[in-house]
């Protein structure tokens, strides 16, 4: 069904600027990235149903945008409050844009583009605490969060933003683990990807369908270094 001017791309070439700084000391560890990315003949994951009337015919392909811009700051750090007790964080900010392009989706020309790309959330971060007691024992909790972003460069519907919690706890003993943990600990339901386009008949509308998140799940972890 790829039309044959689809099923060829051009290279991108990227020019890029970056640069940082590290303090370090016996109770902490900081860090922070900046960074500025001039991209040409940007690359974008289209995804087109080809033939309106026909779902099956809905693919995933590689085109090329115009120019594209990202830039943004990386930040971690890791602060040791005692000997057993320490916080970590890390924190990423994201500007992108793309410039305006079009794709033949096999019915018509669509003009995408002149906005943020794609999977490129504005923000995420992560805030932990690890406790390692000279017994053995050990706990950690940490909680993520992500800013909404577009699923797809090939239409505007957008996620969510989310917060989820994880925790483990356990005891190590010589080369042996043994750990209790779980993941997304409130049972928090979130989307990851998009898809939208016609599934339904008789009029084949296009609608988004969500891939949502994993629920909260929990288990035991038994691990051995050799």
């Amino acid at each position: 069904y790829l039309l044959a001017g689809s099923r060829f791309y051009e290279p991108e070439y990227n020019v890029n600027f970056e640069g940082g700084y590290t303090s370090t000391s016996n109770n902490h560890r900081a860090s922070v990235n900046a960074f500025y990315m001039i991209r040409n003949n940007q690359h974008v994951q289209i995804s087109s149903q080809q033939d309106p009337g026909d779902p099956n015919s809905f693919y995933y392909f590689t085109a090329n945008a115009g120019k594209g811009v990202n830039y943004g700051l990386e930040f971690d750090s890791k602060i040791k409050l005692t000997p057993s007790l320490s916080i970590k964080s890390s924190l990423g900010i994201l500007v992108t844009s793309v410039d305006k392009y079009t794709f033949d989706s096999g019915s018509e020309n669509i003009s995408l583009g002149d906005r943020e790309q794609a999977m490129s959330p504005t923000y995420n971060f992560n805030l932990g605490v690890d406790y390692n007691h000279q017994s053995g024992f050990f706990s950690r909790f940490d909680l993520s969060g992500k800013d909404s972003y577009y699923y797809s460069e090939s239409h505007n519907q957008k996620s969510e933003a989310y917060l989820v919690s994880n925790a483990e706890a356990g005891l190590k003993r010589d080369k042996w683990t043994l750990s209790f943990w779980c993941k997304n600990i409130f049972d928090k339901s979130y989307p990851i990807r998009g898809f939208y386009f016609g599934l339904e008949p008789p009029n084949y509308t296009d609608k988004l369908y969500i891939q949502w998140s994993d629920p909260r799940h929990f288990g035991i972890t038994i691990s051995h270094q050799f």
